[in-house]
């Protein structure tokens, strides 16, 4: 509990909702009290590299664009191992979209990004900040699944960014959420603790990107669910008054 203290985490509201979202952490959710503090914003300038500025400058008209850019992609050797390229789905025009990592199993399987049990877990949380699913836009960092479901190599995650970049530009969203400390090391270019980054907004590419823990974490580690449900809290309250 001291180390979770030393994050803030002291209560939460007790509504159903996130009664779901922290059922069986083992730990009481206590009513509302204090108002938490958080730091503020942190100044970003996302620095594009020679291969990614030509993509970029193409200026695509919608996602279906970049898409189509991609094909059969056969960049790298992932494409040998995939069953789908897991592109992307949801609301073309929300203000909130949300990167995760790589396409786990069920992904690749359903051809759908957050798929399986930690998709279950990503409908909870966006229903505990008064979302669904099909309210925002969900995409992953790398488009194809791994072998093993290993983490993607740097040449890999080189070889989808300038993609990932397009699908921001061209959605221009309010705000990102990176779920998983690839995504967001990556994005930011830091290699410092998710535990670090996150708490916070970062400015990216005209949005404001919070980082958090990816639900197939939170699966695995349910007390840091507690440290999720203030990054959902502050991304609801950005989206409400932005």
């Amino acid at each position: 509990m001291g180390y979770h203290n030393s994050l803030g985490i002291d209560h939460y509201p007790r509504t159903p909702e996130i009664e779901q979202f922290l059922k069986n952490i083992g730990t009481e959710i206590h009513p509302a009290g204090k108002q938490y503090s958080h730091p503020g914003t942190v100044p970003f300038q996302k620095t594009i590299t020679a291969e990614e500025s030509p993509l970029l400058q193409a200026g695509d008209a919608n996602l279906e664009a970049v898409r189509e850019d991609l094909g059969d992609c056969k960049r790298c050797g992932l494409c040998e191992t995939r069953t789908h390229l897991v592109f992307g789905e949801g609301n073309n025009r929300s203000g909130l979209m949300i990167i995760g990592e790589w396409p786990g199993i069920e992904d690749d399987l359903q051809n759908s990004p957050f798929s399986g049990e930690a998709g279950d877990l990503l409908t909870k949380m966006l229903a505990a900040i008064n979302l669904d699913t099909k309210d925002v836009y969900l995409t992953q960092l790398v488009k194809c699944h791994t072998p093993g479901n290993r983490a993607p190599k740097p040449e890999e995650i080189a070889t989808c960014n300038p993609f990932l970049l397009r699908q921001i530009a061209v959605l221009s969203p309010k705000v990102i959420c990176t779920m998983g400390v690839v995504a967001a090391q990556t994005l930011l270019k830091n290699n410092e603790l998710l535990i670090r980054l996150r708490g916070r907004f970062h400015n990216f590419m005209g949005a404001l990107l919070m980082p958090t823990f990816h639900p197939k974490f939170l699966l695995e580690n349910p007390e840091m669910k507690k440290a999720t449900w203030i990054d959902l809290q502050m991304i609801q309250k950005k989206l409400d008054t932005t």
